[in-house]
């Protein structure tokens, strides 16, 4: 049976344990495209919905928080939870931060299922819903059902599971050629319920060699088996001590050996690692473990060694111990390595550092080419950090004179064009309160420009957004 774990909410938990401050305020979370990815139940109470523009979602909601949709800090957060399905399961395939399948097998598997998404409910700190079902359609959509609140949602053959993927948009089946949903749309076939009600025949006779996919997807069969993603495959090296160790210098020893032994597996394989774990099982039957990305994938002993010492120091082994082990994870082979292109010595000075870089640089300008080598900064998507608030309806370029704080914070600013007209006396405007700030980053003349940007409140009333760049101080946008 394929059991489906839905958390739909990790990532409102995720930025709430971030930001203590959010607590039981309306939250969305928005992606690039400025549609809301995920929504607080706060924000539920004012009809806000995943899917909605963010202009959208501020109307029906005023106070409504918007924050970026961080994905890598989201996973992070969700690897506890993989790893309690993976403790459960040998086949993990998670999809995304709100969603992971698992095959299960064995008996009494509602109960476990129960009693594991109580489990990583408490490790995510967030609702988690689960389904059981034949197959990922049918177990996805009853772990996204309304009975998932009340507990797991088994699917059994029949008329539940008919019920449960009738709803199915035609629209949101990736699996289905985009000529195919287009045919389906234009004849009327929205959902997978429409599909139920046509004769096979006729189904054959509109989507031709796709009528047999329909068909299957429609008797909930999707025909895509769950992946064993989670864990990643690693190199485990372990070594249980005869007796109880208290002796820091006899860890140390154990941790050569096994950065040793990881080290010649890899190099064997002809593999990089880029995440080091360490677990030390102390006196007792008590186990404490932590882990370390790599600053760049290396499997030379020496650096998995070092990496391993600093690990046991932040465990704070205040025990005697039984056993450590050491594992190596996030394999790469060498050609998808990004290799050190200096050494880390660290008695190296930063300015011969840098004449290295420069000097290897102009070498491969010159042999190769001026247009050899790119800089990395020209691969760099421009973003907004800690951007929060929506966008400002009236769009301006206007430059002003801005009097600030002793830390850079705007306190009063002057217009000398109100309208678009020339004013003879500037107008001012003293800034009551700073609604927030964040910084930018843009192309001004082929190099990567930083700004920092403010939304004040300002007196006489209004909300206006300011940008700062060098000594240059514009009004870019005004509340409309």
């Amino acid at each position: 049976m394929v059991a489906c774990f839905w958390l739909d909410g990790i990532g409102i938990a995720c930025e709430r344990s971030r930001l203590p401050h959010l607590a039981e305020q309306p939250i969305a979370l928005a992606g690039e495209d400025d549609l809301l990815r995920a929504v607080s139940s706060e924000a539920r109470a004012y009809g806000v919905r995943p899917g909605q523009a963010i202009v959208f979602a501020k109307s029906l909601c005023q106070g409504l928080i918007v924050l970026p949709y961080d994905l890598a800090a989201y996973t992070d957060s969700a690897e506890a939870v993989w790893d309690g399905v993976a403790s459960e399961s040998g086949v993990v395939e998670p999809l995304s931060p709100e969603l992971v399948y698992a095959w299960m097998t064995g008996t009494d598997i509602p109960q476990r299922l129960q009693t594991l998404a109580l489990s990583l409910a408490d490790r995510s700190k967030t609702e988690v819903r689960a389904g059981l079902g034949r197959s990922k359609l049918v177990a996805r959509q009853a772990a996204r059902s309304r009975w998932a609140a009340e507990g797991v949602v088994v699917a059994g053959a029949g008329a539940r599971e008919e019920a449960l993927i009738a709803p199915v948009a035609l629209a949101a089946l990736a699996v289905l050629p985009a000529k195919v949903r287009a045919r389906a749309l234009r004849i009327g076939v929205g959902t997978l319920g429409d599909v139920m009600g046509l004769p096979p025949a006729e189904i054959d006779r509109q989507f031709k060699e796709c009528g047999a996919l329909l068909r299957r997807l429609a008797a909930g069969d999707d025909g895509d088996p769950v992946k064993a993603i989670w864990p990643p495959k690693g190199i485990e090296q372990a070594i249980a001590f005869d007796d109880e160790v208290g002796d820091e210098h006899l860890l140390h020893q154990a941790l050569e050996i096994c950065a040793h032994k990881i080290a010649a597996r890899l190099s064997l394989e002809r593999t990089y690692c880029r995440t080091l774990a360490l677990t030390v099982c102390l006196e007792g039957g008590e186990s404490i473990a932590g882990q370390e990305p790599l600053a760049s994938p290396a499997r030379d002993s020496i650096v998995l060694e070092r990496a391993s010492r600093r690990l046991l120091g932040r465990l704070m082994v205040d025990r005697p111990v039984l056993g450590i082990t050491l594992k190596a994870s996030r394999l790469t082979s060498g050609a998808s390595a990004q290799l050190a292109l200096l050494s880390e010595d660290e008695n190296g000075l930063t300015y011969e550092q840098r004449e290295k870089l420069t000097a290897t640089l102009a070498h491969l300008k010159g042999k190769f080419g001026i247009a050899a080598v790119t800089p990395g900064r020209l691969l760099r998507r421009a973003q907004r950090i800690h951007l929060w608030t929506y966008r400002l309806g009236q769009v301006k370029n206007e430059p002003v004179e801005v009097v600030t704080d002793p830390s850079g914070a705007p306190v009063r600013i002057y217009r000398a064009a109100i309208g678009g007209r020339p004013s003879v006396t500037p107008v001012c405007y003293e800034v009551r309160w700073i609604q927030n700030s964040w910084r930018e980053a843009d192309w001004l003349r082929g190099e990567l420009s930083e700004m920092m940007c403010y939304r004040v409140l300002t007196e006489p009333d209004g909300l206006y957004e300011l940008h700062h760049r060098g000594t240059n101080w514009r009004l870019c946008a005004v509340y409309d």
